[in-house]
Parts: C-alpha cells; structure tokens; sequence
C-alpha cells in the first residue's frame, strides 16, 4: 500500500517539474522513465525522490503527501532575488541590499523564501509593495547583525507574507 502512494506521488511529481520531456513509464515502483531519452528522469529511495542527476528534489510521506526539497541559493552580491521556493544564503562579507519583486498572484501562491545571513552584517530587503501589503512603512527588512539572522516569507495572491523573523526588523 504504501509503495502505491509512493509511485503515485512520485507520478504527480514527474509531470510537475518534467517541462519538455514527459516521463511516461514506471519501472518496478522506484524509477520512472523519460520518454525522450528512456534514462531515469527520478526514483526513489528511503522515501526520498532525486532527479536524474541524483539531487534530492522532495520526500514522499508515509501517506504519499510530497513535501519538495527547498533549493539553497548563495547570495555574495547585491541585487534583485529571484522569485522561487528556495532558502537564500545571505553570504557577502559586508552588508548586502537585496531587492525583492512582488509576487505573480496565483504563478507563486504559495512559494516559500528563507533568507538566512551567514555572515554578522546588517543586510537589506528591500519590497517596494511592502511586505503584507504595507506599502513604505514595511518596505525594508533590515537584519540586525548577526550570524544566523532570518525571515521567512509566503506568496499569496500577490503579495509576500512574513511568516516568522529572525532579529529582523521590518520598516
């Protein structure tokens, strides 16, 4: 039972992130096919789904639920964040100003952003919008210095939550 919700996520999966090429075929209940090129496009192991070129891309729950593997981003420069579900590493030695686009309502519903500071320095988001709508009096996150500072933010319908704050202060 719980290999057919296994093969069932990792179906749902395939034709999610399989972008030109469609995974068509199942072999056994672990590996599934590219129709294309009929190489692994992704299998499973212990409950985990990794892509092709063996990176873990998501787990799979004992009920079959997929829960995907946030993507690490390193962040050494100045500039614009790019929109994904990932967790963003905020690595330059001085103090980084990051800007932020508003999200695209229902394309990032429900996009997930981590930014974590590995580095004691006070970085900035700036999200002209303002987060939760706030227009300029939330329109910069300002971390407050130290190793380990960070925020997690959700996309809905066009504008970015924050969900939780590490010594961050927004203003």
């Amino acid at each position: 039972m719980i290999l057919d919700s296994i093969l069932a996520a990792f179906i749902r999966l395939a034709q999610i992130t399989s972008g030109l090429r469609q995974p068509i075929a199942a072999v056994g209940s672990y590996v599934l096919l590219d129709a294309l090129t009929n190489q692994p496009a992704f299998w499973v192991r212990d409950g985990v789904i990794y892509n092709g070129a063996g990176v873990a891309v998501a787990t799979v729950g004992a009920d079959g639920s997929l829960q995907a593997k946030r993507k690490p981003v390193v962040m050494a420069v100045d500039g614009a964040i790019t929109i994904q579900d990932a967790t963003v590493y905020f690595t330059k030695a001085g103090v980084l100003a990051a800007t932020l686009a508003a999200p695209t309502a229902g394309t990032h519903d429900g996009v997930q952003m981590n930014f974590i500071s590995t580095t004691a320095q006070a970085h900035t988001i700036t999200h002209t919008e303002g987060f939760a709508g706030g227009t300029t009096s939330r329109d910069v996150a300002t971390f407050g210095g130290a190793i380990q500072d960070g925020m997690q933010i959700e996309a809905y319908n066009g504008v970015w939550y924050i969900k939780a704050t590490r010594n961050v202060t927004i203003g």
